[in-house]
């Protein structure tokens, strides 16, 4: 996921989503310079479980509000 538009780097909202919605994420650079602004997911997981995660990363999605509104 490019996560360049949103004024917070790939790590700070990996973070985010792990301290405020309990999903863990990858940021990009991990796969190399190109991959910086992006975030990437695993979903090797069973559908209900995704559900599970994209309700958790859009109820803490406030957390990144509250990140950038500090700034």
């Amino acid at each position: 996921v490019n996560v360049s538009d949103t004024g917070l780097s790939a790590e700070e909202i990996c973070r985010i989503m792990l301290e405020e919605a309990g999903v863990a994420a990858i940021p990009g650079a991990a796969f190399g310079p190109s991959g910086k602004d992006f975030v990437r997911f695993s979903f090797a997981s069973s559908t209900a479980t995704l559900h599970e995660a994209v309700e958790r990363i859009l109820k803490g999605s406030s957390a990144w509000h509250g990140a950038l509104a500090s700034r």
